[in-house]
């Protein structure tokens, strides 16, 4: 996937406008501005598209699904109000909650989950259409990479380690242990503490060439079992590798080749099990 940077002001007041411009709500004269930007900025021409593309799965979500029952409680469950039920599918309440944003006001949920409802409609169709493809303790990693980076504000470039690892707290000899696996190639992107659907993560994200790869760890439920060694996936476009290390599932998923994922993967699983097991 291509990270686009907006490097100055003009674009990141045009990329604050992109909605509004869609959606014909512009002044005649901001509007004009907004497209001559857009005919000579390939950047904002790209996440213009973006947009599009998401709205055209809203209207396809509208279409096809019908609001669930338990609404309330879904979403409440889904952002975490409720966290004294589990289900090993946990996924799958995600995914309704998704839904269920459609019949919601759009700065409601943007307040209440960092999304707007066009981007989780978005969310719950790949969610639904890429866990079915693996085994679910393979979930939260795909559920996470397609929250926070794919869907997710785009990084504005790579961050020095030493900041990253302020926003992990305790886990932030992670930080060294994932840049040191990756090598001189990739890049880190970001490093934060992120929650979905009532679930913790520790997420870091790496760049290496044009290609980004989640390194996705979040504590193991009753029922998830990754074995004692290091396995793999594939959900559509995306190479999964995933291991246990103590309390935690640990994956790292990409759109490199299953190859490369795997060697990630493999140079960190002993480091991120002594650390953490």
């Amino acid at each position: 996937m291509t990270v686009i940077r907006f490097d100055d002001a003009v674009c990141r007041k045009v990329r604050q406008q992109l909605h509004a411009y869609l959606s014909n709500e512009l002044s005649v004269e901001t509007a004009a501005e907004v497209d001559r930007h857009l005919k000579s900025c390939p950047k904002c021409a790209e996440e213009l598209a973006q947009m599009e593309r998401l709205r055209t799965l809203v209207r396809k979500a509208a279409e096809s699904e019908e609001t669930p029952a338990g609404l309330r409680d879904a979403v409440a469950e889904a952002l975490g109000r409720d966290r004294r039920r589990r289900s090993a599918s946990w996924w799958g309440i995600a995914a309704a909650a998704a839904v269920a944003v459609l019949v919601a006001g759009s700065f409601w949920t943007k307040r209440e989950t960092g999304f707007f409802p066009h981007q989780l409609a978005a969310i719950h169709l790949e969610v639904r259409g890429l866990v079915s493809q693996v085994a679910a303790a393979y979930a939260p990693a795909v559920i996470d990479h397609l929250r926070c980076t794919i869907f997710g504000p785009k990084p504005d470039g790579p961050v020095a380690p030493e900041k990253a690892a302020m926003g992990l707290g305790d886990e932030a000899p992670l930080v060294e242990i994932v840049t040191t696996a990756a090598g001189p190639d990739a890049s880190l992107l970001v490093a934060h503490r992120c929650t979905f659907g009532g679930r913790e993560f520790i997420h870091l994200v790496l760049q290496e060439g044009e290609n980004i790869a989640s390194v996705v760890l979040t504590k193991r439920r009753d029922g998830e079992d990754l074995g004692p060694g290091l396995d793999s996936a594939k959900a559509g476009r995306f190479q999964i590798a995933g291991f246990e290390a103590g309390d935690y599932l640990a994956f790292v998923i990409s759109d490199l080749p299953q190859e490369r994922n795997m060697e990630l993967a493999r140079a960190m699983l002993a480091p991120v099990r002594a650390f953490l097991g």
